[in-house]
């Protein structure tokens, strides 16, 4: 999930800088703009490395809110992985008594020189992820794959 916001935000950094810019040159008054458009020359810096997302990672960015209440309990009665998406919902089939058909092809967009994500972590940044995610690994399960390439 790390892995896939840095590039998801990389992606959609500079289209979201140019618009911002636009919204100013229509409306120079409204401060609101100013402050994204410095927000968002922040954030040049914190993606020019998959370490420096790292390390200003803001668990806010994440879906983690929707998942569980104040209390970190989970909010739903079934959760589907990406990871095992077809058996999943073939599983939600079952339960429902209704058939539910294919999903749409959403965000196929291939990455250029796509690597496992083990291989952006180095220790210290693994071990502040499983800190930051340490609830949502023990309530879905998850382990960290290493996968040598």
């Amino acid at each position: 999930m790390v892995v896939s916001r840095y590039h998801w935000e990389k992606e959609r950094l500079w289209p979201s800088i140019r618009k911002n810019i636009v919204n100013i040159l229509r409306d120079p008054v409204a401060v609101v703009r100013y402050k994204r458009l410095l927000h968002r020359i922040k954030m040049i810096f914190v993606l020019s490395t998959f370490s420096n997302f790292i390390r200003y990672f803001d668990k806010r960015w994440t879906n983690s809110r929707f998942y569980f209440d104040e209390e970190g309990k989970p909010i739903c009665d079934v959760y589907l992985s990406f990871e095992n998406l077809n058996k999943g919902l073939n599983d939600l089939e079952c339960i429902l008594g209704v058939e539910l058909g294919c999903l749409p092809r959403l965000k196929s967009k291939p990455r250029k020189g796509k690597i496992h994500y083990s291989q952006y972590f180095n220790q210290p940044q693994k071990v502040r992820i499983e800190k930051l995610f340490k609830h949502e690994i023990e309530v879905f399960g998850y382990t960290f794959e290493q996968v040598n390439q």
